[in-house]
């Protein structure tokens, strides 16, 4: 029986890790650190705030329609899923919002901005937003 087990986990892990190593994963992929300031900067000078608040701002999530980025989270995006919610919006849309408020059919309605912001912007714009993210423990049910 120990044998059967340790094998159906040896497979396990085997599996998941083949699901990484493709040549699409992005494993591996590193971005230089960005700064914050600058993100913030870029967050603006992108004309985010048509579309998007970020929490703990003044204000924010008070206009319908409009998608409040960060705040209490019980898990927090990775730095790779940010980048790629940022550069392939439709990728994963984000089921927080009434999806006509987000979507026109299944696509995102942000815009691209893949030919418009540098590299540097993409990396300081990633950090302001992860850091606006706090992790909250998720409630426990007891019954």
């Amino acid at each position: 029986m120990r044998i059967i087990s340790l094998g159906a986990a040896l497979l396990a892990v085997l599996s998941l890790s083949a699901c990484e190593m493709g040549p699409r994963s992005g494993r591996g992929l590193r971005l230089p650190e960005g700064d914050v300031q600058r993100g913030k900067i870029a967050f603006r000078e992108l004309g985010c705030p048509t579309c998007h608040d970020v929490a703990g701002d003044p204000g924010a999530g008070k206009m319908k329609g409009v998608v409040v980025l960060g705040g209490e989270v019980t898990r927090i995006e990775t730095y790779g899923e940010l980048v790629t919610s940022i550069v392939n919006p439709s990728h994963e849309i984000s089921r927080r919002y009434p999806k006509e408020d987000v979507t026109v059919g299944d696509v995102s309605k942000m815009k691209n901005f893949n030919h418009v912001m540098t590299v540097a912007q993409l990396i300081d714009l990633t950090t302001y937003l992860q850091s606006k993210y706090e992790l909250i423990r998720e409630p426990r049910y007891i019954p």
